[in-house]
């Protein structure tokens, strides 16, 4: 994961720029929701964090953003329900590097190397004790796909040949992913996919019922687990990244694009959270032209424990 940005969390400077470029692109802060989301921060450790390699951010509603730096560790994957990380760890240059599920709170789940000749971790959950990887198996599997495997890789098996990416189920028994712009849903227990509906980036709801994906425009789109489209109060809006849900569902995370009408040079882009039942909108980053990793912010359950035997870091 590779990050280059720079912003502010809920930036006091107002300017008639910033106010053209968040009403043209419907991203003005709600006051209301700002309110909203620095009460879920100090009360219940809700916020956005980031990574890159060993670098650090966490972004709280409520607070200025924290830096870190890990170390020899790098955070790869921030499981489904905000509660678990597994970080990759390498003591040496020619030695295999380790990987390792901690809690956010840093209490160690497990830690070893994995059985693959590749692996790419994608997806964990904490409900079930599964990864999704792409890699390759030393067993003979289908070379070069989607995995999914136990924490301690006593379980695991093939899912199908893409690299593309996915989401556990709240329950660890189904993972969405995405092949070649079409979503579908693998089954653990029955070892099979079937075809969900045309999109990209799937990423499950806490409570199961929806998943939410990109369109081929960029739509903040819903649909069942059946296949059924879904009306909701985001559909309006263009996401550049997988639309992620926070720990309780009540909230969405995605970048968005603030292009203008008159061009500038490149682009801009900005972080927000916007609250799943009415579709409003706060803004919680801001990127220059030329940023990339806009979109890589996962929500985690308590930002006030986490990485705390981490050195402190430099903004980025």
């Amino acid at each position: 994961m590779r990050f280059f940005s720079r912003g502010t969390l809920f930036s006091k400077a107002i300017t008639p720029s910033v106010v053209f470029l968040a009403l043209a692109c419907r991203v003005a802060s709600d006051p209301t929701l700002l309110a909203e989301l620095r009460n879920e921060s100090e009360l219940r450790g809700f916020a956005l964090v980031t990574a890159r390699g060993s670098d650090i951010a966490v972004i709280p509603f409520g607070s200025k953003p924290r830096y870190f730096d890990a170390g020899p560790r790098q955070p790869q994957v921030f499981g489904k329900a905000g509660k678990d990380v597994l970080w990759s760890h390498q003591t040496g240059f020619l030695t295999p590097r380790e990987y390792g599920i901690e809690t956010v709170m840093g209490d160690k789940v497990i830690r070893q190397r994995p059985l693959t000749s590749q692996f790419v971790p994608m997806a964990l959950s904490e409900s079930a004790g599964r990864l999704a990887f792409w890699g390759t198996m030393r067993s003979g599997d289908p070379i070069g796909g989607l995995y999914w495997a136990s924490f301690d890789f006593a379980h695991h098996g093939f899912v199908d040949q893409t690299g593309g990416n996915c989401d556990w189920s709240p329950d660890g028994g189904s993972l969405a992913y995405e092949k070649g712009g079409e979503i579908y849903v693998f089954e653990v227990e029955r070892g099979m996919s079937r075809h969900l509906i045309s999109g990209r980036d799937p990423v499950w709801s806490p409570d199961g019922a929806a998943i939410a994906y990109r369109g081929s425009d960029d739509s903040a789109l819903l649909v069942s687990v059946e296949g059924v489209k879904k009306a909701w109060a985001l559909s309006g809006y263009k996401a550049l990244s997988a639309i992620r849900w926070s720990p309780d569902g009540r909230y969405v995370s995605f970048a968005v694009s603030t292009r203008p009408v008159i061009p500038l040079v490149g682009s801009y882009y900005r972080l927000l959270v916007c609250r799943v039942e009415d579709g409003r909108a706060a803004m919680v980053r801001e990127f220059g032209a030329g940023a990339v990793g806009t979109g890589n912010y996962h929500w985690i359950a308590d930002y006030t424990r986490y990485c705390t035997g981490c050195q402190p870091g430099q903004e980025f």
